[in-house]
């Protein structure tokens, strides 16, 4: 009975003891288990997500010219279930890694581009100061100009008034200036001759 037990195990483990080996049948059926278990991982939703990531892949890099491609598609068919496993597992972890890298690649892009608005923002804010100033120096500008020439304008006028007063003065007829008496009649002319 033990020794029964003893050559079931080894029929199992598909070892040689003393020249016996396992059956046919036995290797048959554990290729059949082998060629499931690999069909199984081939099929998987991760190896057919993992299958199409790589062909979208082969399509655009140039690493991977048709032959090549076509030669890495054979030899991932042809692998073992365990190394389908192992060969996922890596796809997997590669693509984590990518992933994060992505990431951190745009948590930096978007804390530039943050900071670039925060720059673009005080730019255009301290242009509009500048412009403010501008306004306001030129308003200030404006107005001294303006009373400027309002002054000028008064000033002219007053000449005018003042000049023309003078011309007045100078056209004038002139009328002798006489001296009391109560006549009041025209003024006689008296001339003085000397030698």
């Amino acid at each position: 009975m033990r020794t029964q037990i003893v050559f079931s195990w080894l029929a199992v483990a598909g070892m040689v003891v003393g020249g016996f080996t396992r059956p046919e049948a036995a290797r048959a059926a554990d290729a059949n288990d082998a060629d499931a278990a690999r069909e199984k991982i081939w099929n998987s939703p991760e190896m057919l997500h993992a299958r199409a990531w790589m062909e979208s892949y082969f399509r655009v890099s140039k690493a991977y010219p048709p032959e090549r491609a076509a030669q890495y598609r054979k030899t991932l068919e042809n692998m073992s279930a365990p190394e389908m496993e192992l060969w996922l597992m890596k796809f997997e972890h590669d693509r984590a890694q990518a992933r994060a890298q992505e990431a951190a690649f745009n948590q930096q892009r978007r804390a530039a581009v943050a900071r670039d608005e925060g720059l673009l923002a005080q730019e255009k804010q301290a242009l509009q100061n500048v412009n403010r100033d501008e306004n306001r120096a030129a308003n200030q500008q404006e107005k001294v100009i303006t009373e400027e020439r309002q002054q000028a304008e008064r000033n002219y006028r007053q000449n005018a008034a003042e000049q023309s007063s003078l011309m007045d003065e100078y056209n004038r007829p002139y009328v002798p200036y006489f001296y009391g008496g109560g006549y009041s009649g025209p003024a006689s002319v008296h001339y003085h001759f000397h030698r």
